[in-house]
């Protein structure tokens, strides 16, 4: 008789103990869904979602993939493919962002002519 009384005793207590949690637990949730409430008003007065909704697919996937190439070269030495990449990524992010992208591939070179292009091959410059 005593072991039932025990358990009766026992269990009658976690059954208190878990609906003070549970009690505990309602009071967060009902804090945390005023404090967001409170958030989302001042989003909404604010118009601050407007912005967020203007972000291209184009943009996100850069972003997403700058990110992804992120994560990778803290676990994995950085590769010159990713170096690579990453150019691209960030290049067609500031295109997507209508920011100016800067070619590398216009250098600025000499006319010559041919006699002085074999004097330069000859070694005679």
């Amino acid at each position: 008789m005593k072991k039932d009384q025990t358990q009766n005793h026992s269990s009658s207590k976690l059954e208190e103990e878990l609906k003070i949690e549970l009690g505990r637990l309602y009071a967060e949730l009902q804090s945390a869904k005023t404090e967001a409430m409170k958030y989302k008003i001042i989003v909404d007065k604010n118009g601050l979602l407007e912005d967020v909704a203007k972000i291209s697919d184009e943009e996100a996937i850069c972003v997403e993939q700058i990110q992804f190439l992120k994560e990778q070269s803290s676990v994995r030495p950085f590769t010159e493919t990713d170096a690579k990449i990453l150019d691209i990524l960030h290049k067609n992010l500031r295109m997507a962002r209508g920011q100016e992208v800067k070619n590398n591939n216009s250098r600025k070179t000499k006319k010559m002519s041919t006699s002085e292009l074999f004097k330069i091959v000859d070694g005679n410059h």
